[in-house]
């Protein structure tokens, strides 16, 4: 595949330092014994430096053996053989089924995993990087299909395939309360913008809302969910967002009560909002990704391909500088990572041996990228150089 600029923005943050540590000095040709390793570190911050200013617009980049090769600007073959040793900070286990959702807290301190094993998980992420199991939280009957983080990440909400949704203590591991309706399964769950109340997806397709005793504050009927079905609600409160159809996602607007639908032609497995509630990633069926702008006029403005999605949920989501990148998870068992606004896959990550389902980009640590999969295993993916 091609590597542009973007790609070796990225590919430089993840390997700089993973070179130094493979032994490469910044030609990339093996260090000989008394190479001097502080001077291998400054190289590699020159030629980060160096990529960044390309990145940024910079054009005339010269340095004696720098990773361009004149003016294509492409990294030479001995750079590109090393992109398969691209590190894994860690292998996490500490589920005894198929992990099929995870997400970073706001202030990127923990990681929450749900799984078929009906536990969710809170990891630690130490200020090293490292990331440790904090809590196994047990007490759904079925599956657990998403986890939620409060606003001020000390509360956390879990939910099970069509059965409950539980509100826990994220210090203490406790759970505060179970939300449920009886005859009606939750298959979704989300907080409202103020931390005040939650709401659900349920199984007859209608959307409530609850404050955090359980009292039922609104409930939409009709047509607003699906079985399977992502929800969301913007940072200000005003829409709610969710799979109303196998082909649409339904914006809901609370205050004006008016709604606008996105239609796609192939059928929607899931989707995920951006950090500026301006744009929404789709995931289809036909294995493709797609891009929405909906803020005024409702369009698609990007599409990602190359990811194999034939049977299960993949999740996706934003990440990087500015989220200027987009990832997903992929049957094939790899980790897709395309440009944002180009489209461009930029690399897919091997490691997994099953399914990757969900991946969550830590939004404090712009290098770390978590991915979940069947083999019942998380990787947490990133600079070598930052656990040491």
């Amino acid at each position: 595949m091609s590597i542009s600029k973007w790609g070796c923005l990225l590919i430089t943050t993840f390997m700089a330092h993973f070179f130094v540590g493979l032994g490469l000095t910044s030609s990339g040709s093996p260090r000989p014994k008394d190479w001097n390793q502080s001077e291998g570190r400054l190289d590699w911050h020159f030629y980060s430096s160096s990529l960044f200013y390309y990145f940024l617009g910079g054009t005339n980049i010269k340095h004696s053996g720098s990773l361009f090769n004149g003016a294509n600007k492409i990294l030479p073959a001995r750079l590109v053989r090393y992109l398969k040793y691209l590190p894994v900070f860690q292998i996490l286990q500490g589920h005894s089924d198929e992990v099929w959702f995870l997400q970073f807290s706001h202030n990127g301190k923990y990681l929450a995993s749900s799984s078929k094993d009906q536990s969710t998980i809170i990891w630690e992420v130490k200020e090293d990087g490292h990331v440790s199991l904090k809590h196994v939280l047990t007490g759904h009957r079925k599956p657990v299909l998403v986890a939620s983080w409060s606003l001020d990440d000390c509360q956390l909400l879990t939910c099970g395939l069509e059965e409950n949704v539980r509100r826990w203590d994220v210090n203490s591991g406790k759970c505060l309360h179970v939300y449920e309706k009886h005859g009606i399964g939750l298959i979704s769950c989300g907080w409202f913008a103020d931390g005040r109340g939650i709401f659900s997806g349920m199984t007859d397709k209608s959307i409530c809302l609850w404050d955090l005793t359980g009292r039922e504050l609104q409930c939409w009927k009709g047509q607003q969910t699906l079985k399977i079905s992502d929800m969301a609600i913007t940072d200000d409160g005003k829409k709610i967002i969710s799979i109303c159809k196998e082909t649409a996602i339904l914006l809901l607007d609370r205050e004006a009560n008016f709604e606008r639908l996105i239609e796609e032609e192939d059928l929607i497995t899931s989707f995920s909002l951006s950090k500026d509630n301006k744009f929404l990633l789709v995931n289809l069926m036909n294995q493709e990704i797609h891009l929405w702008d909906i803020e005024g006029d409702i369009k698609v403005v990007a599409k990602y391909k190359g990811h194999k999605r034939a049977r299960f949920v993949i999740r996706s989501c934003f990440g990087g500088f500015e989220q200027a990148f987009v990832a997903s998870g992929s049957e094939d068992s790899q980790v897709y990572i395309w440009h944002r606004d180009s489209g461009e896959l930029i690399m897919a990550l091997p490691g997994h041996s099953g399914a990757v389902n969900c991946v969550s980009w830590s939004p404090t640590n712009l290098h770390m990228l978590a991915s979940a999969s069947d083999d019942r295993t998380i990787r947490i993916w990133g600079l070598k150089d930052q656990l040491n």
